[in-house]
């Protein structure tokens, strides 16, 4: 099976496990902008045909699955700057 870790960081490996983890965790966001899809789809329909006890289950289902993946995408956006800032300080010439 070939590495799928970039060869810039192939000096510094993550262990495989970890590296498929942050894979699947960046899918996420996605499945926070399908859930908001579903959430659009459910209001319009009681809109339409008129709101039920399932239709406004499954749609406040669908805002607290929305919120969850908005929450993740934010921590990944902030872990994702910090590491970029970290990387942007210059090391310092007597340390390794």
């Amino acid at each position: 099976m070939r590495s799928t870790i970039p060869p810039s960081s192939r000096a510094k490996r993550l262990p495989i496990k970890v590296w498929r983890a942050a894979n699947y965790v960046a899918f996420v966001p996605l499945a926070g902008a399908l859930a908001d899809t579903v959430e659009n789809a459910l209001e319009f329909s009681m809109m339409i045909r008129g709101a039920n006890d399932s239709l406004a289950r499954l749609a406040f289902l669908a805002t607290s699955l929305k919120t969850v993946c908005f929450t993740v995408g934010l921590v990944l956006l902030v872990a994702a700057l910090a590491g970029f800032f970290k990387l942007r300080v210059p090391k310092k010439a007597g340390t390794d």
